[in-house]
């Protein structure tokens, strides 16, 4: 895994650090290289956010061929996380990433 410089990982909620191990087996499979973007450092997010309470963590899409690849990598991860998490593609140029929440607050629609 690498962690993308001023990315902080203390104070993850384990459910994520569980979360993240999933995902780097996901890239690697894929011969993908895993890269942590985002964690608990989103001092200044939006007040919903659950990057703060360490319940969300962003993954680097760059490594993928389009966004086809993306959305099939996202899905992949949505559904070895299961109902708990919330797992949305984000497409914002070169900061593009994987959003993943621990949010069993919030039920996915089935």
């Amino acid at each position: 895994m690498i962690v993308k410089d001023g990315v902080m990982i203390n104070g993850l909620h384990p459910k994520m650090q569980i979360a993240n191990c999933k995902v780097a087996v996901i890239y690697a499979k894929r011969g993908k290289e895993f890269r942590l973007t985002g964690c608990v450092e989103y001092r200044g997010a939006k007040s919903k956010s659950l990057h703060p309470k360490g319940r969300a963590c962003d993954w680097g899409v760059h490594c993928f061929d389009g966004e086809a690849d993306m959305k099939d990598v996202r899905d992949e991860i949505d559904n070895a996380l299961g109902p708990d998490y919330d797992v949305i593609l984000e497409l914002k140029g070169p900061e593009s990433h994987i959003h993943g929440e621990y949010d069993p607050s919030n039920p996915k629609v089935i």
